[in-house]
């Protein structure tokens, strides 16, 4: 199966393949793009040879840290409906910049918070990112990065 893009807007877009999915954040999280995610993951999980699935979160530069509290209140419903078919959520945050370390720190800082029951990890690169997240869902680190270039090029 080649990925697809699920949806997209100038804001974000989703990509799938088999049980992985990629959420690309461009400029702002939005209540659409949260709504998205949640069909995505249910025709994920609908299948029977998929019973959990792994993310990727690509957090693009040029994306706002701030989230309306409609969209923080989606999201955190959202990985509670989740959390238990879920396999592993990497967070992948290019770039070298003060900000972008700052935001990798983060999400490692929020995921020792929550007590998450999946492993989660954040990246600087997508290599990285594919070969964790490839092992974790038994999957050619290849498609994990046609993924996320389809869910980049959406």
């Amino acid at each position: 199966m080649k990925p697809f893009v699920v949806e997209s807007s100038p804001a974000w877009s989703l990509a799938v393949q088999d049980n992985l999915l990629v959420s690309v954040w461009r400029t702002s999280v939005e209540l659409g793009g949260i709504r998205a995610t949640d069909v995505a993951i249910e025709r994920i999980l609908a299948q029977p040879r998929f019973p959990h699935y792994g993310s990727i979160t690509v957090v693009e530069p040029q994306m706002s840290l701030r989230l309306s509290d409609e969209a923080r209140e989606a999201g955190t419903r959202l990985q509670a409906r989740w959390k238990d078919r879920m396999r592993c959520s990497a967070y992948l945050v290019e770039g070298n910049s003060f900000a972008m370390a700052a935001v990798r720190g983060l999400t490692a800082g929020l995921s020792l918070m929550t007590r998450s029951p999946f492993p989660i990890r954040s990246f600087h690169d997508a290599l990285g990112a594919s070969e964790w997240v490839a092992e974790v869902l038994s999957m050619p680190p290849t498609r994990v990065r046609e993924t996320i270039g389809a869910a980049r090029g959406g």
